[in-house]
């Protein structure tokens, strides 16, 4: 095991699935090096015998092998960690390395271009071309009509091409784009390939809603919500926007029908959302940890300043008691409180402020309530219906 403070993952990209990511947080008060082994000292025999009753605790868990991820032990002991201890562990991995992919993508320009490409293609379509007519291609495609001035580094021959695309590889798998080696008696091609969609019906991908491994949470997520009509205005913009991009991407546009997808059509995933949470919050001034879920306890957090019934924020928010939602709600917490207890985070009660006056706020803030009634766009899921 190699622990070091470089990001290897940007400067080997295929490195990025064999890392575990770990940050460590700023010490607001510092000490000496003498009070720190003191204190160590003191409390080594209590952490050694938790992590002993622990790893007993979690080798005696049956959990089933993960077989998509590179470093399957590791993974097979999170999920074990999760059958003894419901942490979360597993998951946590997953979105350690989705975020290790993507900072090797913002960080290499031929990374982004191969998946622009890909983005073109067809599911379940494949190319296969030159090492010599790949760079061509992508090379045309980066410069554009703009005729842009290639970046520091970009291959220069098919070799060096197909050696950086050897380093990318599982980081652009990871994207669902597959690149192969192969021969024919006439030369050698790279292969580029996009998997068959999965065959998933219309209603049964509006039940599905966005939750990955089937159904909704539980039967209560099932549930007609009247919106804001701040946020009736928001989403009609957004349609009208995205009906802008769908007529000028004309035939590059996959008509997928979703309320929210990429610049060419397609279905968001998790890392889209926190890439995109990510600079949204980055223009408020909040800190860079904030992630989409925070929302979620604003929205309990905001209601509740409101004076909006318990009871009714319980519905809103799918709990199927108000017991569920005591536990997160402030009570009577002064502005800019972080409210939660129990492992609700934080909310943007204190942060606020700061996104109004840069005005990225202004259809949202403040809300409200109760929402008034206008016909305005119709969705299902993530649907446009």
């Amino acid at each position: 095991m190699l622990l070091t403070g470089i990001d290897v993952g940007v400067i080997r990209p295929d490195l990025a699935e064999r890392l575990l990511p770990l940050r460590l947080e700023r010490p607001k008060v510092r000490r000496t090096e003498a009070e720190l082994w003191a204190e160590y000292e003191e409390i080594l025999p209590v952490v050694l015998g938790s992590l002993l009753d622990l790893t007993v605790k979690v080798r005696a868990a049956d959990a089933e092998i993960p077989t998509d991820l590179r470093m399957a032990d590791f993974a097979h002991l999170c999920a074990q960690l999760d059958a003894a201890t419901g942490l979360g562990a597993l998951s946590a991995y997953r979105r350690s390395l989705d975020d290790l992919n993507d900072d090797v993508i913002e960080g290499d320009l031929l990374a982004q271009t191969v998946l622009e490409h890909a983005g073109g293609m067809e599911s379940g379509s494949e190319q296969r071309m030159t090492s010599a007519e790949w760079l061509h291609c992508l090379t045309r495609l980066y410069v554009g009509e703009d005729c842009r001035a290639l970046p520091k580094g970009w291959p220069t021959t098919g070799k060096v091409l197909s050696d950086r695309l050897k380093r990318l590889q599982p980081t652009l798998a990871a994207r669902g784009v597959y690149i192969d080696w192969g021969r024919t008696k006439v030369a050698r091609y790279i292969e580029v390939s996009r998997p068959p969609a999965p065959l998933v019906s219309e209603q049964e991908q509006v039940l599905r809603s966005v939750r990955k491994h089937g159904e909704t949470k539980t039967r209560k997520s099932r549930r007609t919500i009247a919106l804001p009509k701040q946020v009736v205005d928001v989403l009609e913009a957004h349609k009208r926007l995205q009906k802008q991009e769908r007529a000028s991407k004309g035939k590059a546009w996959s008509p997928t029908g979703r309320v929210f997808t990429t610049r060419s059509g397609e279905p968001l995933d998790a890392a889209n959302v926190r890439r995109d949470f990510k600079a949204i919050a980055k223009k408020a001034g909040l800190e860079p940890e904030w992630t989409p879920r925070e929302l979620r306890h604003s929205f309990v957090s905001l209601l509740s300043d409101h004076g909006i019934p318990l009871e009714r924020i319980a519905q809103l928010v799918g709990h199927t008691s108000q017991a569920t939602d005591r536990g997160g709600l402030p009570q009577a917490a002064p502005a800019g409180h972080h409210a939660g207890s129990g492992g609700h985070g934080r909310d943007l009660r204190q942060a606020k402020r700061g996104a109004c006056r840069r005005g990225l706020t202004k259809f949202l803030w403040p809300p409200v309530w109760p929402p008034e009634r206008k016909s305005g766009p119709v969705l299902i899921s993530q649907y446009w219906a």
